[in-house]
């Protein structure tokens, strides 16, 4: 990890989140994560996405928490992709019912409002963006 292999130095992310063979230490975890994901690594990426969204290891930080998941979804990380499209739906069920656009029996609007922010981007090559989110 310390020679920049990014898969090591994910691995050693993940050993000290999750303490696996050493005690845990989420700021440990914060700082070989956030190595392997500056070089590309989907998993890290996520992982650290994950320390920022609940405050471990690093001050909670949301908006960072959604950059790294949106560049995780751009290379295809499937778990950053699910998550991104949960918060998406989520987002767009409450402007629903706030604008008064949801009804029970239009759910299929629902679900293709959800696919055409996160599915149509992916699908053409378009990575999700910061910007595109805010939108909602």
């Amino acid at each position: 990890a310390e020679k920049g292999y990014p898969d090591a130095q994910m691995f050693l992310g993940y050993f000290y989140d999750k303490g696996i063979g050493t005690a845990s230490n989420p700021s440990e975890a914060v700082r070989w994560y956030r190595q392997a994901a500056l070089r590309s690594v989907a998993a890290a990426q996520y992982e650290l996405a994950m320390l920022y969204a609940g405050g471990r290891g690093v001050e909670q930080n949301s908006q960072d928490a959604m950059q790294w998941i949106c560049k995780a979804s751009t290379l295809g990380f499937v778990p950053a992709m699910k998550k991104l499209t949960d918060y998406v739906m989520k987002k767009v069920s409450i402007l629903g019912h706030k604008k008064g656009l949801y009804r029970h029996d239009h759910a299929d609007v629902f679900v293709t409002v959800g696919t055409g922010m996160v599915g149509v981007p992916f699908r053409f090559g378009v990575p999700p963006t910061i910007d595109m989110i805010e939108l909602l």
